[in-house]
């Protein structure tokens, strides 16, 4: 895993309350992938609010 996925995943799961909104390298993987973003571009700043409204829609689409 690279620096940055992993920054990405620790500071995304160390700022959320919901534990639904949890990141993992699978999640991570699988929204870069359906955003057609390399893993070594992910950026917390670029990406995390995308990320989080991704996540949120998986949520609730699984309800």
């Amino acid at each position: 895993m690279t620096e940055n996925v992993s920054e990405f995943i620790s500071f995304h799961n160390a700022n959320i309350s919901n534990p639904e909104l949890t990141a993992s390298l699978e999640t991570v993987s699988e929204f870069a992938t359906k955003k057609n973003i390399l893993l070594e571009d992910l950026s917390i700043e670029k990406h995390r609010i995308h990320f989080i409204h991704w996540c949120t829609s998986l949520a609730s689409s699984q309800v």
